[in-house]
C-alpha cells in the first residue's frame, strides 16, 4: 500500500551528513528538521510530535535515521542541540499503511469515530477544534 512517490506524504528536502552508529564509518545524508523549544534550560528532549514528524519524513525517504535540531531561544546564548533519532522502517511502514487504511475506511463511511484517538502530543497542538480526540480529553 505504501510506495515511494505517494502524494499523500510530503518528501523532505533537507538533508544533513552525519555519522550514524552502526551504518559504517562514513557520514551519510539523513533528513533533518529544525524546531524551537520554549524551555528555559537546555536538556529538554524533542517532543513526541517532533519525533513523529521526523519518523514520517524518514519513512517517506527510506532513511532509518534522522536529526532533530532543537533551538533554545529562551536560554542564554540560544544554543542548538542536535538529536540523532533512529527508526525501524519496517514497523514504520506497517504503522503508516494501517493508519492510511483506517483513514480511507473512515472517509468512505463518512464517520471519524472509528479512528483511534490521537497521541497526547498531537491533541494539545491540534488545529481542529471539533476533533473527537480533543472532546475526549476535555
Amino acid at each position: 500500500m505504501y510506495e515511494r512517490g505517494d502524494p499523500e506524504v510530503v518528501c523532505a528536502r533537507n538533508f544533513l551528513r552525519v555519522h550514524v552508529p552502526g551504518e559504517g564509518t562514513e557520514a551519510i545524508p539523513v533528513p533533518y528538521i529544525v524546531r524551537g523549544s520554549g524551555a528555559t534550560s537546555v536538556g529538554f528532549r524533542p517532543s513526541g510530535y517532533h519525533q513523529t514528524e521526523l519518523a514520517l519524513i524518514c519513512g517517506r525517504t527510506g532513511h532509518s535515521a534522522g536529526v532533530i535540531a532543537l533551538a533554545y531561544p529562551e536560554v542564554a546564548d540560544s544554543p542548538i542541540m542536535l538529536f540523532l533519532v533512529r527508526f525501524d522502517l519496517g514497523r514504520l511502514t506497517r504503522f503508516y499503511n494501517d493508519a492510511k487504511r483506517q483513514l480511507h475506511a473512515a472517509i468512505a463511511a463518512g464517520n471519524a469515530a472509528s479512528l483511534p484517538a490521537c497521541p497526547q502530543d498531537f491533541i494539545t497542538s491540534c488545529p481542529f477544534a471539533g476533533c473527537e480526540c480533543r472532546r475526549e480529553l476535555m
